[in-house]
């Protein structure tokens, strides 16, 4: 008679779902800077509802931080890549001769809006303003500005740019509704 297996205990419950939900967590915190965090998170929600949860509390813990290491994380790089983007984008826009060139603009543009309030209309070129100096009418390059009117309130100055050619990605053009 075989007295053995009337004394051998059963093993422990285990929860496999806990487990993965805690090694998952555990590994997304510290290794993947909280990328497998909220995998683990959700795997450790799950398992809560079975026994043991010892593993499985552990996980949900883990896992929050986890995740919300990897949403900031998540936060700070979208903002790096927006700023360098932005960057980017503006760099041309951004040098000197162009800040320059936009503040001829702005005081033809003071200019043509005084000739505008006083006459009730845009000047027909900015030949027809007497008080504009000669040299607000060029760009930071030497290039004349153009004057062009868009509508009975508005019209467009445009600068050619370093290129000195017209209709090119670096020509600087602003709009402009008179009285504004």
């Amino acid at each position: 008679m075989n007295h053995a297996n009337r004394y051998q205990q059963a093993p422990p419950p285990s929860n496999g779902l806990g487990v993965a939900g805690f090694v998952l967590s555990l590994l997304g915190f510290l290794g993947t800077c909280g990328l497998l965090s909220p995998i683990g998170l959700i795997l450790s929600l799950i398992a809560l509802r079975k026994q043991p949860r010892g593993l499985a509390i552990a996980g949900v813990i883990i896992g929050a931080v986890g995740s919300l290491w990897f949403l900031v994380a998540l936060l700070i790089f979208g903002f790096m890549v927006m700023g360098l983007l932005a960057i980017a984008g503006a760099g041309v826009a951004m040098t000197l001769p162009n800040i320059q060139t936009a503040g001829n603009m702005l005081e033809m543009r003071s200019e043509i809006n005084e000739y505008h309030s006083t006459l009730g209309k845009l000047p027909e070129s900015v030949d027809a303003i007497t008080t504009i100096k000669p040299d607000l009418k060029l760009d930071a390059w030497n290039h004349p500005i153009r004057y062009e009117i868009t509508g009975s309130t508005t019209y467009e100055l445009r600068s050619a740019g370093p290129d000195g050619a017209w209709n090119t990605a670096d020509d600087i053009k602003l709009p402009f509704t008179a009285g504004r």
